[in-house]
């Protein structure tokens, strides 16, 4: 139940009068100042903490992106590397095609293989073998 304000106004002129004491002001200013510096030092470690953060952040970002980086170099120089190991092996082919003798080479799945040379059919086109069907 609420009190009607005629018995709070009756309830507050029954307490007893009390002074202020001399310093009254004096320990409310200095109190207020007290939980102002509190404040300001709270919102000085909270800044702190913030650039911390922020460059604590900036640091693992940058990591990040040399890791990236060192990795992407590694890739290229893998990929060079292996380029220039397949160019050495095409010129060793090439080269093993300009000095070799031209073949035909025959495999079947009987577990048998032909090689052949072709070098009697380029020289002399004439005595290039023939197909049983081009026989006359």
């Amino acid at each position: 139940m609420r009190p009607s304000p005629e018995r709070l106004r009756r309830a507050f002129r029954s307490l007893p009068r009390v002074r202020a004491s001399s310093d009254f002001t004096d320990r409310v200013l200095a109190r207020l100042a007290a939980g102002e510096a509190r404040r300001q030092g709270q919102l000085r470690w909270a800044a702190a903490a913030l650039l911390v953060t922020v460059v604590g952040v900036g640091a693992l970002w940058e990591v990040g992106e040399r890791r990236h980086e060192i990795r992407q170099q590694r890739r290229a120089e893998a990929l060079r590397q292996e380029s220039r190991a397949i160019e050495r092996e095409l010129e060793a082919l090439r080269s093993l095609a300009a000095g070799g003798e031209p073949s035909l080479y025959l495999t079947g799945t009987e577990g048998y293989e032909v090689v052949m040379s072709l070098s009697p059919w380029l020289e002399n086109p004439a005595a290039s073998p023939r197909f049983a069907s081009d026989r006359q």
